[in-house]
């Protein structure tokens, strides 16, 4: 290829990948107060999606995600919750234009790294094996993105929109991203741009600029970027079609737990104290009833259980108010786009008799999880004297609950 200063090589498994995400636009086309990255789609934050589709796609060494400040707090919870994520991660802010924020990508990524692999965070369905074989060319020739061949006719207009010529679609791609270059190749890219003051609408074409090969991978697959309401209902459509998004928006998850008793503390459930009674033994206070909630919770929207987010070999969680660990647990929730919608608990317990407390421990949970009184239900029953329950010798708790999407996720719907 004339002007090509860079020779196609062979492959290796060696080579380490830096990523670098794009997720500092306003998103303004969606037409929502709130940043369209952090919109459910599907139960999920878009930049959630996003974020797993390249880890998914490519043995990542690090991820830089270039944001706007104000999403850092945002972008650090979805990053912690995100599958597969790599344990190198930073967060950046972003520039102006789109390639300012890119460039700053570059400079907080690993200098080590051979291959840097650019992609929007508005592109969510991204799939694995487009994001494996843009990275394999890449590697191969230097410079590869994912794009799509033109199926419609292609016109060239003049000011007043009236037809010039018709191009020849046999030529015409359309770019997207994931967008991948040996590191060298875009580093040098962006500073001989910079240095110009010339800008362009995508990575590739500061590389061809330079006269460098960059191949075309067709992404067979939807690629479709995130830009106005719309696209939620589309992107939503096509998860369910691969099988990414069940077809039923409910979730729901089961939690039990069970604490034998102990006369050194006071007894709590449902985040009310109780007088008269042992207390239960535990890490934190102990409440057995909140912990079922907990881990129903996390269950349900796949966020393992209660013992990973809070274990008890942390001790700034001894003797903590389970009242605060389910709080948390309605954040982990919120960060995965979901909302409770129902909890229904049964206590199972010889002793104490608990009908008075119900009331006030149904209004801690609605509080905690953020729902209406209406929609938790404490039932208390004994185990008719069987068994270590019906000894006294401790209570066991189950609970029941369902998830939606949070509210945010009918926005792009109500606004079409």
């Amino acid at each position: 290829m004339p002007g090509c200063r860079f020779a196609i090589v062979e492959t290796t498994s060696l080579m380490t990948i830096s990523a670098i995400m794009v997720a500092a636009g306003t998103g303004a086309r969606v037409g929502n107060k709130a940043n369209k990255l952090l919109l459910p789609l599907g139960g999920r934050p878009v930049l959630a999606w996003s974020l797993e589709a390249i880890c998914r796609g490519a043995s990542l060494h690090e991820i830089v995600l270039v944001t706007r400040a104000e999403m850092f707090p945002d972008a650090d919870r979805i990053l912690r919750t995100t599958p597969a994520i790599p344990p190198k991660v930073s967060v950046v802010s972003g520039g102006d234009e789109r390639q300012d924020s890119v460039y700053q990508g570059l400079q907080n990524a690993d200098q080590d790294a051979d291959i840097i692999l650019i992609h929007d965070g508005a592109r969510p369905l991204v799939t694995k094996s487009i994001v494996t074989e843009t990275v394999a060319a890449a590697e191969r020739v230097g410079a590869a993105v994912a794009a799509t061949p033109l199926s419609d006719t292609v016109k060239s207009v003049d000011s007043d929109r009236l037809v010039e010529h018709t191009l020849d679609r046999q030529k015409l791609w359309t770019v997207q991203t994931p967008q991948v270059f040996r590191r060298e190749i875009i580093v040098e890219a962006h500073e001989r741009s910079r240095k110009d003051g010339y800008v362009a609408t995508d990575d590739a074409a500061l590389v061809e600029r330079l006269g460098f090969p960059v191949q075309l991978v067709n992404s067979r697959d939807p690629n479709l970027k995130i830009t106005v309401p719309e696209d939620f209902a589309v992107a939503e459509s096509i998860l369910r079609s691969r099988g990414e998004l069940s077809f039923s928006p409910c979730r729901v998850g089961f939690g039990y737990d069970v604490h034998r008793f102990t006369h050194e503390r006071p007894l709590v459930l449902g985040g009310v104290h109780i007088e008269g009674s042992p207390g239960l033994e535990g890490h934190s206070d102990a409440d057995a009833l909140l912990h079922a909630v907990c881990d129903a919770l996390l269950g349900a929207a796949g966020k393992r259980d209660i013992g990973y987010h809070f274990p008890n070999t942390d001790t700034e969680l001894a003797g903590i108010s389970s009242i605060l660990l389910l709080e948390k647990t309605a954040e982990i929730l919120a960060c995965a786009g979901y909302q409770a919608n129902n909890v229904d608990c049964t206590v199972i317990a010889e002793q104490p008799r608990l009908a008075e407390y119900v009331p006030a421990m149904v209004s801690n949970i609605a509080d905690a999880v953020g729902i209406p009184p209406h929609q938790v239900s404490v039932k208390a029953t004994t185990s008719e004297g069987l068994g270590f329950l019906g000894k006294a010798e401790g209570i066991a708790c189950h609970a029941v609950v369902s998830l939606l999407p949070k509210g945010e996720l009918r926005v792009p719907n109500q606004m079409l």
